[in-house]
């Protein structure tokens, strides 16, 4: 029994065989759009100290001097920072990724001392 391939089929620009690229307009519409997106995430990073202290000691009334209060304004200002910071490292390593297959990554890495070579593989998200 031959196991089933599974064709994509070709868009209605393309012609058979050939690979998709997106359009000049597509890449920039992307382009803007991650540079709009990184705005954002600038933004609400930079609001994250004054949204935990204003939500610990207006919302909740908590005692600023008090262990309790400051262990709420560090867990409500560490964990979204720490999962923003998370979500922008994996984001740009995937891109990164983008411009060096592995056959790229063997070539550079290649002949290289092991120092170096392990510089460069943290570099490249390796």
């Amino acid at each position: 029994m031959e196991p089933i391939k599974m064709v994509n089929p070709p868009c209605c620009a393309c012609r058979e065989g050939e690979k998709h690229q997106a359009s000049p307009s597509a890449q920039s519409k992307k382009v803007v759009l991650a540079l709009v997106a990184l705005a954002a995430w600038i933004v609400l990073y930079r609001q994250l100290l004054p949204f935990s202290r204003f939500f610990t000691y207006e919302i909740l009334g908590l005692a600023k001097d008090s262990h309790l209060g400051a262990s709420i304004e560090f867990f409500l200002y560490d964990t979204p920072k720490v999962l923003m910071l998370l979500t922008l490292v994996v984001y740009g390593v995937g891109i990164i990724r983008t411009f060096f297959t592995p056959e790229k990554t063997r070539a550079i890495l290649a002949g290289r001392r092991e120092s170096v070579g392990n510089v460069l593989a943290a570099l490249l998200g390796i």
